[in-house]
């Protein structure tokens, strides 16, 4: 993918230059904001900028849209310093700012998890003015307040919002949603999706699926299965995001019986289980005291999927936890003969195991070979 790119973007730097080796093929402003964006995306945010700072000698101008490409760069590589550098050139420039350029700068700080300075941008616009303000960078910010456990500022700023006359979105509501099963309060995101119709809005996948996990994480399993049908009637199909939901929480309740029935009904329903469906209902069964099925399951997933370390580390630990240490020693070899490698994890669960079958010698025989393999440390 980044080989096509670097490809189609060094023809696309070469057409540019065309103009100066005196074949006068001049380049647009469209054209140089691909160029500059194929460098953002590549990782190159120092190029794209270069690259802008440049476009004044092929005779182009850069236009809100190019500058909004190097902002959205420098957010993606986690440099908001950067982005709100990049925004004082676009102003150097005479270059008019717009809700877009605020929201992005709002949305670098949530990522990072500095929600002061991204409130500080939200109201940097409101009184310079420049921008309208609209749901789009209220949005933006609820999402972030939200992300970072902060449910009470979410909500300040919705009230804020909705003061101001501003419409929801499903994005909003899904934040909301999301926020609030996330700290155990699924009755307000209940109240979130009620709403949805007063706004002439309808829940999506993303909704009921965040719903359903917050029903099972609240150990109410019945409910979560109750709006799946609802989901179902709403004519949304349920995913293997859903599906997947629905086994940890049962595993996590301790109904066996349940969780055997609801994977068979998967598969009946045509669904192919991931390789997180894999991983949920082993750890489940392990977890659950089936070993026999635990493995059975294993030989199922190895014959589809051979190098995926949570899994190994996954089944490692049912073995270790149930004593079967002579079983998690051939796992171990065979993990390293399919060409998946160990991680510190892999290790950790190792060593935890022999020290408590009382086999400390074997513990550090796995240490030295941890580091042997150039692991410094345990996860």
């Amino acid at each position: 993918m980044f080989d096509e790119t670097r490809s189609y973007l060094n023809q696309m730097v070469e057409l540019c230059k065309n103009r100066c080796l005196g074949f006068w093929i001049v380049p647009d402003v469209y054209t140089c904001t691909i160029v500059v964006n194929a460098y953002c995306k590549d990782g190159r945010v120092g190029r794209a900028l270069e690259f802008v700072k440049g476009m004044e000698y092929l005779g182009v101008e850069p236009n809100a849209v190019t500058y909004q490409s190097l902002i959205n760069g420098y957010v993606e590589m986690g440099d908001v310093e950067g982005a709100e550098g990049a925004l004082r050139l676009m102003d150097g420039k005479g270059v008019p700012r717009n809700v877009v350029t605020f929201t992005l700068l709002i949305r670098g700080y949530c990522k990072q998890c500095r929600m002061e300075e991204a409130e500080r941008v939200l109201r940097w616009m409101k009184e310079e003015g420049s921008a309208v303000v609209d749901e789009r960078a209220y949005g933006v910010l609820i999402d972030g307040f939200c992300r970072n456990h902060n449910m009470d500022d979410a909500v300040r700023i919705w009230d804020e919002m909705l003061a101001l006359g501003l419409g929801m979105n499903l994005f909003i509501c899904n934040s909301l949603i999301n926020g609030y099963c996330k700290h155990g309060l699924v009755h307000k995101a209940e109240e979130v999706v009620r709403k949805l119709a007063k706004w002439d809005l309808k829940p999506d996948s993303y909704s009921y699926n965040t719903l359903v996990d917050g029903y099972c994480r609240d150990g109410n399993t019945n409910e979560a299965f109750k709006l799946c049908e609802e989901m179902l009637h709403d004519g949304i199909d349920m995913t293997n995001v859903t599906y997947n939901t629905l086994l940890k929480g049962l595993c996590r309740a301790g109904a066996l019986g349940d969780v055997l029935h609801l994977w068979h009904l998967m598969l009946k329903r045509g669904i192919s289980p991931d390789e997180v469906g894999y991983i949920t209902l082993l750890d489940g069964l392990f977890k659950l005291g089936d070993c026999d099925r635990a493995l059975t399951l294993w030989k199922h997933f190895l014959a589809r999927s051979s190098k995926n370390s949570t899994a190994f580390n996954t089944v490692l630990n049912g073995l270790c936890k149930m004593g079967k240490m002579v079983e998690a020693e051939q796992l171990f070899d065979k993990m390293k003969q399919l060409g998946c490698s160990p991680d510190g994890i892999t290790y950790r669960t190792l060593c935890d195991g022999y020290c408590k079958a009382g086999n400390v010698e074997q513990a550090f025989i796995v240490k030295d070979d941890m580091e042997r393999d150039g692991i410094s440390r345990f996860y």
